[in-house]
């Protein structure tokens, strides 16, 4: 997914709240079978060798199915 014009939190480009499909694309990205840029994927904003973890993928579903966390992407570069 390209930071482009997607949302944070919205890899699929689904439009409005994330939703589980999201969270599985993070998922898959945290391990390698997707690829998705930072801006778009890395939902807690963490740095380092792996910007995208299992961790994003966890949050990103917790906001799909209504608990109260905020996805905060770093900047598109």
């Amino acid at each position: 997914a390209s930071c482009g014009m997607l949302a944070c939190g919205d890899p699929n480009d689904s439009g409005g709240a994330a939703n589980a499909s999201d969270a599985l694309f993070v998922l898959r990205s945290a391990v390698a079978l997707n690829t998705c840029d930072p801006c778009v994927c890395n939902v807690d904003s963490s740095q380092g060798a792996v910007p995208v973890t299992a961790s994003d993928a966890l949050r990103t579903l917790q906001a799909a199915v209504g608990v109260p966390v905020a996805l905060v992407c770093p900047a598109c570069t």
